[in-house]
Protein backbone atom coordinates (compact mmCIF):
# COMPACT_ATOMS: atom_id res chain seq x y z
CA UNK A 1 0.00 0.00 0.00
CA UNK A 2 1.28 3.05 -1.16
CA UNK A 3 -0.12 6.87 0.04
CA UNK A 4 1.25 10.05 -0.57
CA UNK A 5 -0.30 12.80 0.89
CA UNK A 6 -0.01 16.63 1.79
CA UNK A 7 3.69 16.74 -0.06
CA UNK A 8 5.26 19.02 -2.02
CA UNK A 9 8.32 18.85 -4.19
CA UNK A 10 10.35 16.53 -6.45
CA UNK A 11 9.64 12.68 -7.09
CA UNK A 12 13.15 12.07 -6.53
CA UNK A 13 12.61 12.69 -2.89
CA UNK A 14 9.93 10.14 -2.53
CA UNK A 15 12.09 6.98 -1.29
CA UNK A 16 9.70 4.94 0.27
CA UNK A 17 6.67 2.54 -0.97
CA UNK A 18 6.23 -0.31 -3.50
CA UNK A 19 7.82 1.54 -6.57
CA UNK A 20 10.81 1.94 -8.62
CA UNK A 21 13.17 4.79 -9.87
CA UNK A 22 14.48 3.93 -13.77
CA UNK A 23 16.09 5.47 -16.42
CA UNK A 24 13.05 6.65 -18.52
CA UNK A 25 10.70 6.48 -15.18
CA UNK A 26 10.93 8.78 -12.18
CA UNK A 27 8.15 7.00 -10.53
CA UNK A 28 6.73 3.37 -11.30
CA UNK A 29 3.83 1.91 -9.36
CA UNK A 30 4.25 -1.85 -9.97
CA UNK A 31 0.97 -4.19 -10.23
CA UNK A 32 -0.56 -5.54 -7.39
CA UNK A 33 0.34 -2.39 -5.14
CA UNK A 34 -2.46 0.26 -4.32
CA UNK A 35 -1.80 3.76 -4.75
CA UNK A 36 -3.36 6.63 -3.58
CA UNK A 37 -1.99 10.49 -4.12
CA UNK A 38 -3.52 13.45 -2.65
CA UNK A 39 -3.38 17.07 -1.93
CA UNK A 40 0.19 16.91 -3.86
CA UNK A 41 2.11 19.21 -5.91
CA UNK A 42 5.12 17.10 -7.51
CA UNK A 43 7.44 18.48 -9.99
CA UNK A 44 10.48 17.40 -12.18
CA UNK A 45 8.46 15.17 -14.60
CA UNK A 46 11.68 13.96 -16.68
CA UNK A 47 12.57 16.02 -19.91
CA UNK A 48 12.85 13.69 -22.83
CA UNK A 49 15.89 12.07 -23.72
CA UNK A 50 17.19 12.16 -27.29
CA UNK A 51 16.51 8.41 -29.11
CA UNK A 52 13.48 7.65 -26.96
CA UNK A 53 9.99 8.34 -26.59
CA UNK A 54 10.33 5.98 -22.75
CA UNK A 55 10.23 9.20 -20.83
CA UNK A 56 7.06 9.01 -17.98
CA UNK A 57 6.97 11.08 -14.76
CA UNK A 58 4.26 8.28 -12.83
CA UNK A 59 4.02 5.20 -14.50
CA UNK A 60 1.22 2.86 -12.95
CA UNK A 61 0.71 -0.76 -13.80
CA UNK A 62 -1.80 -1.41 -11.05
CA UNK A 63 -5.42 -1.24 -10.67
CA UNK A 64 -7.77 0.90 -8.80
CA UNK A 65 -5.45 4.30 -7.92
CA UNK A 66 -6.53 7.52 -7.02
CA UNK A 67 -5.06 10.50 -7.41
CA UNK A 68 -6.68 13.77 -6.35
CA UNK A 69 -6.16 17.47 -5.47
CA UNK A 70 -2.93 17.24 -7.01
CA UNK A 71 -0.58 19.35 -9.40
CA UNK A 72 1.93 17.92 -11.40
CA UNK A 73 4.00 20.21 -13.32
CA UNK A 74 6.95 20.22 -15.17
CA UNK A 75 10.43 21.74 -14.18
CA UNK A 76 12.16 20.72 -16.77
CA UNK A 77 12.24 21.77 -20.46
CA UNK A 78 10.19 19.65 -22.70
CA UNK A 79 9.05 17.47 -19.94
CA UNK A 80 7.48 14.46 -21.92
CA UNK A 81 4.28 12.47 -20.16
CA UNK A 82 2.92 13.32 -16.62
CA UNK A 83 1.06 10.01 -15.79
CA UNK A 84 1.21 6.87 -17.49
CA UNK A 85 -1.75 4.45 -16.78
CA UNK A 86 -0.94 0.97 -18.72
CA UNK A 87 -2.63 -2.24 -18.90
CA UNK A 88 -4.68 -1.60 -16.01
CA UNK A 89 -8.41 -0.17 -15.42
CA UNK A 90 -10.71 1.29 -12.38
CA UNK A 91 -8.55 4.28 -11.83
CA UNK A 92 -9.69 8.18 -10.70
CA UNK A 93 -7.70 11.66 -11.45
CA UNK A 94 -10.49 14.05 -10.03
CA UNK A 95 -9.42 18.02 -9.39
CA UNK A 96 -5.76 18.03 -10.45
CA UNK A 97 -4.31 20.89 -12.93
CA UNK A 98 -1.38 19.09 -15.58
CA UNK A 99 0.62 21.97 -16.01
CA UNK A 100 3.47 22.39 -19.48
CA UNK A 101 3.90 18.85 -19.91
CA UNK A 102 4.21 16.91 -23.32
CA UNK A 103 1.78 14.46 -23.08
CA UNK A 104 -0.38 15.24 -19.55
CA UNK A 105 -2.13 11.61 -18.98
CA UNK A 106 -1.89 8.81 -21.31
CA UNK A 107 -3.83 5.89 -21.19
CA UNK A 108 -2.56 2.74 -22.78
CA UNK A 109 -4.03 -0.35 -22.42
CA UNK A 110 -6.04 1.39 -19.99
CA UNK A 111 -9.97 0.67 -19.39
CA UNK A 112 -13.37 1.85 -17.46
CA UNK A 113 -11.45 5.04 -16.04
CA UNK A 114 -12.80 8.68 -15.03
CA UNK A 115 -10.61 11.67 -15.01
CA UNK A 116 -12.82 14.54 -13.90
CA UNK A 117 -12.65 18.48 -13.12
CA UNK A 118 -8.68 18.65 -14.19
CA UNK A 119 -7.24 21.77 -15.97
CA UNK A 120 -4.65 20.93 -18.50
CA UNK A 121 -2.83 24.11 -19.14
CA UNK A 122 -0.39 24.36 -22.41
CA UNK A 123 3.54 23.17 -22.84
CA UNK A 124 5.45 25.99 -23.99
CA UNK A 125 8.51 25.47 -25.56
CA UNK A 126 7.27 21.54 -26.08
CA UNK A 127 9.53 19.49 -29.26
CA UNK A 128 6.45 19.27 -31.45
CA UNK A 129 2.53 19.44 -31.01
CA UNK A 130 2.36 18.71 -27.05
CA UNK A 131 -1.31 16.63 -26.54
CA UNK A 132 -2.68 17.06 -23.01
CA UNK A 133 -4.60 13.78 -23.19
CA UNK A 134 -4.18 10.50 -25.15
CA UNK A 135 -5.53 7.10 -25.41
CA UNK A 136 -4.00 4.39 -26.72
CA UNK A 137 -6.46 1.07 -27.28
CA UNK A 138 -7.99 2.28 -24.58
CA UNK A 139 -11.95 1.54 -23.76
CA UNK A 140 -15.00 2.62 -21.59
CA UNK A 141 -13.17 5.50 -20.04
CA UNK A 142 -15.14 8.36 -18.96
CA UNK A 143 -13.99 12.03 -19.47
CA UNK A 144 -15.82 15.20 -17.47
CA UNK A 145 -16.14 18.46 -16.61
CA UNK A 146 -12.24 19.11 -18.02
CA UNK A 147 -10.59 22.32 -19.43
CA UNK A 148 -7.94 22.41 -21.68
CA UNK A 149 -6.33 26.14 -22.66
CA UNK A 150 -2.84 27.39 -23.74
CA UNK A 151 -2.14 23.74 -25.37
CA UNK A 152 0.35 23.54 -28.25
CA UNK A 153 -1.09 20.32 -29.81
CA UNK A 154 -4.71 18.50 -29.91
CA UNK A 155 -6.47 18.63 -26.50
CA UNK A 156 -7.45 14.64 -26.69
CA UNK A 157 -6.61 11.91 -28.54
CA UNK A 158 -8.47 8.66 -29.29
CA UNK A 159 -6.24 6.24 -31.03
CA UNK A 160 -4.88 2.58 -31.47
CA UNK A 161 -1.63 1.87 -30.57
CA UNK A 162 -0.91 -0.44 -33.34
CA UNK A 163 -1.99 -1.75 -36.07
CA UNK A 164 -4.39 -4.91 -35.59
CA UNK A 165 -5.66 -3.84 -32.24
CA UNK A 166 -8.92 -2.06 -30.79
CA UNK A 167 -9.10 1.31 -30.82
CA UNK A 168 -10.63 3.35 -28.13
CA UNK A 169 -13.64 2.91 -27.99
CA UNK A 170 -17.22 3.50 -25.96
CA UNK A 171 -15.25 6.43 -24.22
CA UNK A 172 -17.79 9.43 -23.15
CA UNK A 173 -15.99 12.81 -23.39
CA UNK A 174 -18.45 15.42 -21.53
CA UNK A 175 -18.94 19.37 -20.37
CA UNK A 176 -15.13 20.02 -21.70
CA UNK A 177 -13.97 23.01 -22.83
CA UNK A 178 -11.09 23.88 -25.08
CA UNK A 179 -9.76 26.94 -25.95
CA UNK A 180 -6.47 26.14 -28.16
CA UNK A 181 -5.94 30.00 -28.77
CA UNK A 182 -2.30 30.25 -30.41
CA UNK A 183 -2.44 26.05 -31.27
CA UNK A 184 -1.90 24.30 -34.57
CA UNK A 185 -4.01 21.63 -33.48
CA UNK A 186 -7.22 20.00 -32.50
CA UNK A 187 -9.87 20.32 -29.32
CA UNK A 188 -10.58 16.62 -29.96
CA UNK A 189 -9.48 14.30 -32.63
CA UNK A 190 -10.81 10.40 -33.36
CA UNK A 191 -8.60 7.97 -35.11
CA UNK A 192 -9.70 4.36 -36.03
CA UNK A 193 -11.89 4.33 -33.06
CA UNK A 194 -15.62 3.58 -32.76
CA UNK A 195 -19.02 4.09 -30.65
CA UNK A 196 -17.71 7.25 -28.87
CA UNK A 197 -19.36 9.99 -27.65
CA UNK A 198 -18.84 13.49 -26.69
CA UNK A 199 -21.57 16.18 -25.47
CA UNK A 200 -22.09 19.50 -24.14
CA UNK A 201 -18.37 20.57 -25.21
CA UNK A 202 -17.34 23.44 -26.48
CA UNK A 203 -14.13 23.27 -28.98
CA UNK A 204 -12.79 27.05 -29.93
CA UNK A 205 -10.09 28.86 -31.45
CA UNK A 206 -7.86 26.49 -32.80
CA UNK A 207 -5.72 28.20 -35.11
CA UNK A 208 -4.69 25.56 -37.56
CA UNK A 209 -6.75 22.29 -37.51
CA UNK A 210 -10.11 20.97 -36.38
CA UNK A 211 -12.88 21.92 -34.20
CA UNK A 212 -13.10 17.85 -33.78
CA UNK A 213 -11.27 15.49 -36.42
CA UNK A 214 -13.24 11.77 -36.51
CA UNK A 215 -10.81 9.89 -38.98
CA UNK A 216 -9.49 6.23 -40.33
CA UNK A 217 -7.29 4.41 -42.25
CA UNK A 218 -8.68 1.04 -43.81
CA UNK A 219 -5.48 0.05 -45.18
CA UNK A 220 -4.30 -0.75 -42.10
CA UNK A 221 -5.93 0.35 -38.54
CA UNK A 222 -9.26 0.26 -39.55
CA UNK A 223 -12.59 3.04 -40.01
CA UNK A 224 -14.65 5.28 -37.65
CA UNK A 225 -17.52 4.23 -36.96
CA UNK A 226 -20.59 5.04 -34.51
CA UNK A 227 -19.08 7.76 -32.92
CA UNK A 228 -21.21 10.75 -31.72
CA UNK A 229 -21.20 14.03 -31.68
CA UNK A 230 -24.33 15.99 -29.41
CA UNK A 231 -25.10 19.19 -27.84
CA UNK A 232 -21.66 20.75 -28.44
CA UNK A 233 -20.92 24.56 -29.54
CA UNK A 234 -17.55 24.73 -32.21
CA UNK A 235 -17.06 27.68 -33.32
CA UNK A 236 -13.83 29.78 -34.71
CA UNK A 237 -11.09 27.27 -35.87
CA UNK A 238 -9.29 28.41 -38.79
CA UNK A 239 -9.70 25.21 -40.86
CA UNK A 240 -12.55 23.23 -40.50
CA UNK A 241 -15.61 22.94 -37.45
CA UNK A 242 -15.75 19.08 -37.79
CA UNK A 243 -13.50 16.81 -40.05
CA UNK A 244 -14.28 13.32 -41.10
CA UNK A 245 -12.87 11.19 -43.27
CA UNK A 246 -12.86 7.00 -43.67
CA UNK A 247 -15.72 7.42 -41.38
CA UNK A 248 -19.24 5.68 -41.20
CA UNK A 249 -22.29 5.61 -39.16
CA UNK A 250 -21.65 8.38 -37.04
CA UNK A 251 -24.22 11.57 -35.26
CA UNK A 252 -23.73 14.77 -35.41
CA UNK A 253 -27.10 16.61 -33.81
CA UNK A 254 -27.67 19.51 -31.87
CA UNK A 255 -24.69 21.22 -32.35
CA UNK A 256 -23.70 24.80 -32.98
CA UNK A 257 -20.98 25.14 -35.85
CA UNK A 258 -20.41 28.60 -36.14
CA UNK A 259 -17.56 31.26 -37.69
CA UNK A 260 -15.45 28.62 -38.35
CA UNK A 261 -13.13 30.39 -40.81
CA UNK A 262 -12.93 27.58 -44.09
CA UNK A 263 -15.72 25.42 -43.22
CA UNK A 264 -18.01 24.21 -40.63
CA UNK A 265 -18.01 20.51 -41.40
CA UNK A 266 -16.24 19.05 -44.44
CA UNK A 267 -16.75 15.97 -45.85
CA UNK A 268 -13.58 13.71 -46.94
CA UNK A 269 -13.29 10.56 -48.58
CA UNK A 270 -15.34 7.13 -47.81
CA UNK A 271 -17.74 9.16 -45.62
CA UNK A 272 -20.78 7.46 -46.07
CA UNK A 273 -24.27 6.84 -43.62
CA UNK A 274 -23.23 9.57 -40.75
CA UNK A 275 -26.47 11.56 -39.85
CA UNK A 276 -26.43 14.89 -39.25
CA UNK A 277 -30.12 16.96 -37.88
CA UNK A 278 -30.82 19.58 -35.92
CA UNK A 279 -27.75 21.89 -36.36
CA UNK A 280 -27.15 25.39 -36.43
CA UNK A 281 -24.72 25.79 -39.33
CA UNK A 282 -23.45 29.09 -39.76
CA UNK A 283 -20.65 29.70 -41.58
CA UNK A 284 -19.52 31.22 -45.01
CA UNK A 285 -19.19 27.93 -45.93
CA UNK A 286 -20.92 25.53 -44.06
CA UNK A 287 -19.84 22.64 -46.08
CA UNK A 288 -17.41 21.00 -48.20
CA UNK A 289 -16.85 17.96 -49.99
CA UNK A 290 -13.39 16.80 -50.67
CA UNK A 291 -14.31 13.97 -53.24
CA UNK A 292 -17.43 12.81 -55.24
CA UNK A 293 -19.59 12.08 -52.51
CA UNK A 294 -20.89 8.99 -50.81
CA UNK A 295 -24.41 9.23 -49.08
CA UNK A 296 -25.03 10.98 -45.89
CA UNK A 297 -28.29 11.94 -43.97
CA UNK A 298 -28.97 15.32 -42.86
CA UNK A 299 -32.39 14.82 -41.41
CA UNK A 300 -34.34 12.74 -39.02
CA UNK A 301 -37.98 12.23 -39.37
CA UNK A 302 -39.83 15.35 -38.67
CA UNK A 303 -40.71 14.86 -34.73
CA UNK A 304 -41.52 16.75 -31.66
CA UNK A 305 -38.28 18.12 -29.88
CA UNK A 306 -35.94 21.27 -29.16
CA UNK A 307 -35.03 22.68 -31.91
CA UNK A 308 -31.13 24.22 -32.33
CA UNK A 309 -32.73 27.35 -33.84
CA UNK A 310 -35.73 29.25 -35.23
CA UNK A 311 -39.02 29.34 -33.44
CA UNK A 312 -40.91 26.06 -33.59
CA UNK A 313 -41.54 22.52 -31.17
CA UNK A 314 -40.55 20.05 -34.21
CA UNK A 315 -37.52 19.35 -35.18
CA UNK A 316 -36.12 17.72 -38.46
CA UNK A 317 -33.27 18.77 -40.53
CA UNK A 318 -30.76 21.40 -39.85
CA UNK A 319 -30.94 25.59 -39.79
CA UNK A 320 -28.76 26.83 -43.00
CA UNK A 321 -27.64 30.26 -42.27
CA UNK A 322 -23.89 32.44 -42.69
CA UNK A 323 -22.71 35.23 -41.27
CA UNK A 324 -24.81 37.83 -43.91
CA UNK A 325 -27.97 35.96 -42.52
CA UNK A 326 -29.18 34.95 -46.51
CA UNK A 327 -28.11 31.39 -46.13
CA UNK A 328 -31.19 29.22 -47.32
CA UNK A 329 -33.17 28.94 -43.96
CA UNK A 330 -33.11 32.62 -44.07
CA UNK A 331 -34.23 33.23 -47.49
CA UNK A 332 -36.52 29.60 -48.52
CA UNK A 333 -40.41 29.50 -49.13
CA UNK A 334 -42.07 28.29 -45.97
CA UNK A 335 -45.79 28.72 -47.86
CA UNK A 336 -47.41 27.11 -44.42
CA UNK A 337 -45.15 28.44 -41.72
CA UNK A 338 -44.69 25.54 -40.22
CA UNK A 339 -41.02 25.83 -39.44
CA UNK A 340 -40.02 24.30 -42.41
CA UNK A 341 -38.94 25.02 -45.88
CA UNK A 342 -41.14 24.08 -48.42
CA UNK A 343 -38.72 22.50 -50.75
CA UNK A 344 -35.46 20.40 -50.02
CA UNK A 345 -31.81 21.35 -49.52
CA UNK A 346 -29.08 19.94 -51.61
CA UNK A 347 -26.30 20.34 -49.15
CA UNK A 348 -24.09 18.98 -51.85
CA UNK A 349 -24.51 21.09 -54.58
CA UNK A 350 -26.13 24.10 -52.22
CA UNK A 351 -29.26 24.70 -53.88
CA UNK A 352 -33.18 23.39 -53.31
CA UNK A 353 -34.44 20.70 -54.80
CA UNK A 354 -37.41 18.06 -56.02
CA UNK A 355 -37.08 14.83 -53.82
CA UNK A 356 -37.03 11.69 -56.32
CA UNK A 357 -36.00 14.41 -59.30
CA UNK A 358 -33.12 16.48 -58.65
CA UNK A 359 -31.55 16.07 -55.42
CA UNK A 360 -27.89 14.39 -54.99
CA UNK A 361 -27.51 11.50 -52.02
CA UNK A 362 -26.68 14.18 -49.71
CA UNK A 363 -29.87 16.80 -49.07
CA UNK A 364 -31.63 17.72 -46.22
CA UNK A 365 -35.19 16.67 -46.80
CA UNK A 366 -36.26 18.95 -43.89
CA UNK A 367 -34.39 22.07 -43.64
CA UNK A 368 -35.63 24.46 -40.97
CA UNK A 369 -36.81 27.91 -41.77
CA UNK A 370 -37.42 30.86 -39.61
CA UNK A 371 -41.04 31.17 -40.61
CA UNK A 372 -43.10 29.76 -37.87
CA UNK A 373 -46.15 31.40 -37.03
CA UNK A 374 -48.12 30.27 -33.76
CA UNK A 375 -52.54 30.31 -33.56
CA UNK A 376 -53.90 33.61 -32.25
CA UNK A 377 -56.65 32.67 -29.54
CA UNK A 378 -59.45 34.40 -29.30
CA UNK A 379 -59.94 36.28 -25.93
CA UNK A 380 -62.86 33.46 -25.27
CA UNK A 381 -60.02 30.32 -25.86
CA UNK A 382 -57.82 32.34 -23.62
CA UNK A 383 -60.49 32.75 -20.84
CA UNK A 384 -61.39 29.00 -20.83
CA UNK A 385 -57.66 27.95 -20.91
CA UNK A 386 -57.47 30.02 -17.77
CA UNK A 387 -60.22 28.55 -16.53
CA UNK A 388 -59.15 25.13 -16.56
CA UNK A 389 -55.60 26.19 -15.12
CA UNK A 390 -57.51 26.74 -11.67
CA UNK A 391 -58.53 23.87 -11.59
CA UNK A 392 -55.99 20.90 -12.67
Amino acid sequence: RFIISDYNGDWSNITNGPHNITAFYDFEVFAGSIFEMRNTELRGVRGHQPGTWEDFGLVIWTNNTVIENCKIINSQPNSWIGVHYRNSSGHRMSNCTIYSIHHGVEYTYANKNLLENTDFIGCRGCVGGAQPLIFYSSSNNRVQNCNFQNTTGDGIVLSKREPGENGSNNNRISNCYFDMSGAMASSILVYYSSNNIISNCTMANSRGEHGIGIFGDPMFFGYSDNNTIKDCIIYNNSIHGISLEYARNNTIKNCKIFDNNAVGIWIGGNVQNNLIYNNLLNNTDSIAFFLPANENYWNTTKQVGERIYSPGTEIGGNYWTNPMRNGYSDICTDSNQDGFCDSAYDVENGVACTSGFDCSGNTDYLPLSNQRSFPTLSPFTKFWNFLKGLFT
